[in-house]
């Protein structure tokens, strides 16, 4: 499959200012600032947005990879031909913040995927350098500064990994391994999956001017799966160095479809929710929508638990940087 890191990150409040709502993409582009002014020795502060393409960093390369940037060649489904590469890291942001204050803290988690591994230690230096850029406020008028006060591994028992402004060792493995290790062993045969951030995936047959209109709601356990696996089999083609090729991932899709038509659907509870971010690369507010809720099966899931363990730590659907397509799943 392809490697991981899991690590989980607290930060300290140093002022009133911090925004409201959702943190994701506030992250996202806090660290991408953070990471390029530590990988890039012509990052300037005042010039972040205007990266470009062909600086050579490392920053480039790990942040929004492309096949020419990693040196690869990527042949049939379900990557290939693709210029746009999935990001090589996740971010699973704090629950929606009301009134975040001086001296709170806030914790949320961080996978890196694939050559993101091999920068966890400009990654951390990256979100301490966020911390005193500041957290953007709705209208990016003001910047909320925070301090960077623990770094936990997730893979090695949550210990910490961040004594006195210093990085210790942090576990990196292979990520079928990792839900391998999750795995209870108990078999279930009613399975409940809740879907905790919006999931987005745009219909783009769909020709609205309503963006709640252009997203697909799951209605099968298939149309859930199938995205999983999709997502999975992207990571694993991109930044394994496994891949088994588009026939056996074809031939392995058909036997999961086959394997899902005996589970049944047995309760939907999905609502599509509108939500904004902003894109401090374009400085616009860009559309996070997507829907959230829960489903219930029941059927035999033994072909996919480790397939879903892999979804709930990768996420599904666009925006996952962001921290979209956030799930979890428990069985009886």
């Amino acid at each position: 499959m392809f490697p991981i890191s899991k690590l989980q990150f607290e930060i300290e409040l140093l002022d009133d200012l911090a925004p409201r709502g959702y943190w994701g993409s506030r992250l996202r582009g806090g660290f991408g600032d953070g990471l390029q002014l530590s990988l890039c020795p012509k990052a300037e502060r005042t010039k972040l947005r205007q990266h470009s393409d062909a600086c050579g960093c490392d920053f480039q390369k790990i942040f929004k990879p492309t096949p020419q940037l990693l040196g690869i060649t990527l042949a049939g489904s379900p990557m290939g031909g693709s210029g746009n590469l999935p990001p090589a890291f996740v971010i699973d942001p704090p629950p929606q913040m009301s009134h975040p204050t001086k001296g709170s803290r806030v914790s949320f988690d961080f996978v890196a995927i694939g050559p993101m591994c091999d920068y966890l230690e400009q990654c951390v230096d990256a979100f301490r350098r966020f911390g005193q850029l500041g957290l953007d406020s709705h209208d990016g008028s003001v910047q909320s500064k925070f301090l960077l006060t623990d770094v936990r591994d997730q893979l090695c028992f949550g210990r910490s990994v961040y004594i006195d402004g210093k990085l210790g060792s942090i576990k990196r493995e292979d990520i079928l391994e990792t839900v391998r290790s999750m795995a209870t062993g108990a078999e279930f045969s009613e399975l409940t999956v809740c879907f905790r951030t919006n999931v987005q995936i745009v219909d783009k047959q769909v020709r609205s001017r309503n963006p709640l209109d252009r997203i697909k709601v799951f209605d099968t356990f298939w149309s859930f799966v199938s995205q999983v696996a999709h997502r999975t089999a992207c990571l694993w083609q991109v930044y394994g160095n496994d891949w088994h090729g588009k026939e056996k991932y074809g031939e392995e899709k058909s036997l999961l479809g086959r394997a899902s038509k005996q589970i049944v659907t047995v309760e939907s509870k999905l609502e599509k929710r509108e939500l904004w971010g902003h894109s401090k690369e374009r400085a616009v507010d860009k559309g996070l929508h997507g829907f959230v809720g829960t489903m219930k099966f029941r059927g035999d899931f033994s072909p996919f638990i480790h397939l879903l363990a892999i979804g709930e730590i990768v996420h599904i659907g666009s925006e996952t940087p962001s921290g979209l397509g956030q799930y979890s799943f428990y069985g009886v």
